[in-house]
């Protein structure tokens, strides 16, 4: 687990020790750094974690080399840069990085170059895009990001083209969705998205089959529910989301399995 430590203004990573206990170490400080971490693995087992530098509002790479010991770089050093991380590795082992340009109001990603360095990339700049950006790699280690335009209260995905191009799509469109968006794909290809309904208050879920169109719906409508969401996928296919019942303030959990729902 990848996360801010407010007290110390850091960020720190939890790894839980074959005796059943959580040892937590300080992946990057002291700088006001943490905010907005996500958390990936690479092929080679190490874990690198991507965030928001609050003082020089730069995006950072942090990777463990070691028990407690943690490597830093910049991969973006432009200023308002790094909000709502998002990072994945592909099946060659090239990190991605899906990012929110906070001054520009754009979605960025950062792909890892061969000879070292990052290529950093606009995805998209059509009005304020990009917060609750969620990467994920499909079966054939495509990557898709899934995120929130706030100018037109729509949730979208963006997807590499083999010729290392992007293209957008709607995947929601119907009032005010898309935040706290998180994208995950199942064993056949299917892509999941778990997002919230502002509009209603609600938790919403959609899926998408590689030769299918979106299909979407509503999970839970039981109160104020449906912010930080986060979404995977069993072996079997199952989506499981785990989201925030701001009426009851508990954390709720849900099971879809085909067309069934089991809230737990």
């Amino acid at each position: 687990i990848a996360y801010y430590a407010d007290s110390g203004r850091n960020a720190l990573f939890t790894v839980l020790a074959s005796t059943g206990v959580w040892n937590r170490e300080t992946a990057a400080a002291p700088d006001d750094v943490g905010k907005y971490s996500s958390l990936a693995r690479r092929s080679d087992g190490r874990w690198s974690s991507a965030f928001y530098e609050e003082d020089d509002q730069n995006l950072i790479l942090a990777t463990r080399q070691g028990t407690a010991s943690w490597s830093r770089e910049t991969v973006d050093d432009s200023v308002g840069v790094g909000q709502y991380t998002s990072i994945g590795f592909d099946d060659s082992g090239v990190g991605y990085i899906a990012y929110y340009d906070r001054d520009n109001k754009h979605l960025l990603v950062a792909v890892q170059q061969p000879g070292g360095g990052w290529n950093r990339l606009i995805i998209d700049s059509a009005g304020s895009v990009g917060r609750y950006a969620s990467l994920a790699f499909d079966s054939n280690g495509v990557a898709h990001i899934a995120y929130y335009d706030e100018t037109d209260k729509d949730l979208k995905i963006a997807i590499e083209s083999a010729a290392g191009g992007w293209t957008v799509d709607v995947i929601d469109a119907d009032g005010d969705v898309g935040r706290y968006s998180s994208l995950a794909f199942g064993p056949d290809g299917a892509a999941h998205v778990s997002y919230e309904d502002q509009s209603n208050k609600d938790l919403k879920y959609a899926t998408k089959t590689p030769a299918g169109s979106w299909v979407t719906r509503t999970i839970d409508a039981a109160g104020d529910v449906g912010e930080h969401t986060s979404v995977a996928v069993d072996a079997e296919g199952n989506a499981h989301i785990a989201y925030y019942d701001k009426t009851n303030t508990n954390l709720k959990y849900a099971i879809i399995a085909g067309d069934r729902l089991a809230p737990q």
